[in-house]
């Protein structure tokens, strides 16, 4: 019987950038709290939106599925991505 895993199985260090991220988060957390701009995961008949995640605290798991994390709108630093 296979097992389910709902959680993350991975993670990486990544910087704000215009380019889409290694994989589509499961979570994403800080080291500095802040500010994230993110496009969020889209499907084939709807594509993801763009906002900006107000005021993130450090070291809290926010399980959010995004496909990038924008420079422009992000004050936060230290970010993991979990997937």
């Amino acid at each position: 019987m296979a097992r389910r895993i709902d959680g993350a199985v991975n993670g990486a260090a990544v910087l704000p950038s215009d380019a889409p991220l290694p994989a589509v988060t499961r979570g994403i957390m800080v080291a500095v709290g802040g500010n994230l701009d993110v496009l969020f995961a889209g499907t084939e008949e709807v594509p993801g939106n763009r906002a900006v995640l107000p005021a993130l605290q450090p070291g809290v798991v926010y399980a959010v599925q995004c496909e990038r994390i924008y420079p422009e709108g992000t004050t936060a630093a230290g970010i993991v991505i979990l997937w």
